[in-house]
């Protein structure tokens, strides 16, 4: 009885040291700094003009400038850039000119700023070099802060972004809502969190079983009720975690 009890102990402590050693690497990750911007594009876009409805229903006509004739769909959609990083971005940073490109815009008609954190301090700027790119430039670029931009333009309903561009220490993410992405990446995900635990349990299961049955005498008992539950509780709550991080909405 008390060499069980000690093999029993060992297991519990290594356990123990086990959770100690994850704490630890979820609290060095926690803290880690990181210089990051995130963009993305509202798709598809809003048809707020159809040209073929218009001419089979009416004879409305509409001109862009008050000269030239509009005779493809108008679209609406937003692009949205912030610093989705924990530090600030520094303008002196910039190693060549950061370049927004939207793919599937044919001609602009009108763009201005819906929204700016810090309007007045941070100063970003988001002006045009031609139909389809825009240049981004700033003051300050402080954790949290960006703009959103309304575009009015013809082209296509679909409309994908690129940034072009380098800053020093600084990665370009593009965000893409949990709820736009594909239907086969949902339903991967979904198997993903279904399946995963099993797995886990039945791996870990096999394996400690296997080291009780080699160098330690444990009980099948001790085996399902104690060690795989505390498994399963930090995979499981890891998993819970990282699905609320695929669901992080824009900011603002």
């Amino acid at each position: 009885m008390i060499f069980y009890m000690s093999k029993t102990f060992n297991i519990a402590a290594f356990i123990v040291g086990l959770i100690g050693v994850i704490i630890s690497l979820i609290s060095y990750l926690s803290t880690t700094k990181n210089k990051e911007i995130s963009y993305n594009i509202y798709s598809p876009s809003y048809k707020i003009y159809d040209n073929e409805l218009i001419h089979k229903t009416s004879n409305l006509n509409v001109f862009f400038k008050d000269s030239i004739k509009i005779e493809q769909n108008i679209y609406l959609t937003t692009f949205t850039i912030w610093n989705s990083g924990d530090l600030p971005i520094d303008k002196r940073d910039i190693r060549s000119e950061i370049e927004m490109k939207f793919i599937g815009i044919k001609k602009l008609i009108n763009y201005h700023v819906i929204k700016e954190v810090e309007m007045g301090v941070s100063n970003i700027v988001f002006t045009s070099k031609n139909d389809s790119v825009y240049i981004l430039d700033w003051k300050f670029f402080d954790p949290g802060n960006g703009i959103k931009v309304q575009l009015l333009y013809f082209g296509n309903e679909v409309v994908t972004s690129k940034i072009d561009g380098s800053i020093f220490d600084v990665k370009f993410k593009e965000f893409v809502p949990y709820q736009n992405k594909r239907p086969k990446s949902r339903k991967f995900t979904v198997i993903f969190f279904l399946v995963s635990p099993i797995l886990i349990w039945f791996l870990s299961s096999t394996i400690l079983f296997r080291m009780a049955k080699n160098k330690v005498q444990l009980s099948w008992e001790f085996l399902f009720f104690v060690v795989n539950p505390v498994l399963f509780f930090l995979i499981s709550a890891y998993l819970v975690i990282s699905f609320i991080f695929k669901i992080e909405e824009i900011p603002f």
